[in-house]
């Protein structure tokens, strides 16, 4: 990645939900922070262009949420096209506490260096709809792409041990979307989170996630221990 004069460059980190995607783009952030060049560098997360719930329950999409179909690909595609005219931009914002995108309010971006984009399915291309071939791919916006992977047995674990600490931190105050699992013992909130991973993560995962790897620029596989093991680099 290199800093350019003009409209700056973008990444765009993507793979299966809890493999950390989030952390690595902090990470990566935080070290081109502290280039001598000193860029500026702007994080955002596609969970903004969710739809918000009431949509997804009024389209039945709320068991689907982080599916393609569960968010507002023409809004990401805006922002991304005005990211890459050199434009100021601004990025919904999503909760995980609430489990949804916050009305009013938003992220500013600015006019970074460097953009840093993770998310889902960022690698897929968006269908037009009645068209059979993609119209826009995502990745065309993007200067480097990167796809983090682990073993399922991993991803499931992390999976339960980020729900775990998320009832942690609600403190009994939890959240409508949380309240299935407030009178379950420790080891009925595994076992539901283990299933519901399975039905909904993991189909994504193999259906819609793991399918674009290849589109990567570079595929990076991490061990139990979420430390990076291998990193395999794209040649031209």
């Amino acid at each position: 990645m290199r800093r350019v004069q003009g409209p700056g460059s973008q990444s765009r980190i993507a793979g299966p939900g809890a493999v950390g995607k989030s952390a690595m783009a902090r990470a990566l952030g935080e070290l081109l922070s502290r280039r001598q060049t000193a860029p500026r560098v702007s994080r955002v997360t596609t969970d903004g262009f969710l739809y918000p719930n009431r949509i997804l329950e009024q389209r039945r999409l709320l068991d689907r949420k982080g599916f393609p179909e569960s968010y507002d690909q023409e809004s990401l595609l805006r922002f991304l096209a005005a990211a890459r005219a050199d434009r100021e931009i601004r990025a919904p914002v999503y909760s995980h506490v609430h489990y949804d995108v916050l009305p009013g309010t938003s992220l500013t971006a600015g006019r970074p260096d460097i953009l840093i984009v993770e998310g889902l399915n960022v690698l897929q291309p968006r269908r037009c709809p009645g068209e059979r071939d993609p119209a826009v791919a995502r990745t065309d916006f993007f200067d480097l792409t990167l796809y983090a992977g682990a073993e399922p047995d991993d991803l499931r674990r992390w999976y339960v041990a980020r729900l775990q600490a998320l009832l942690r931190a609600a403190q009994g105050n939890l959240p409508p979307h949380l309240r299935r699992y407030a009178s379950l013992s420790a080891g009925e909130i595994a076992e539901q989170a283990t299933r519901r991973y399975r039905e909904i993560n993991e189909a994504n995962l193999i259906e819609n996630i793991q399918p674009t790897r290849e589109r990567a620029n570079a595929i990076g596989r991490k061990g139990s221990d979420h430390a990076v093991r291998e990193v395999l680099v794209r040649t031209r």
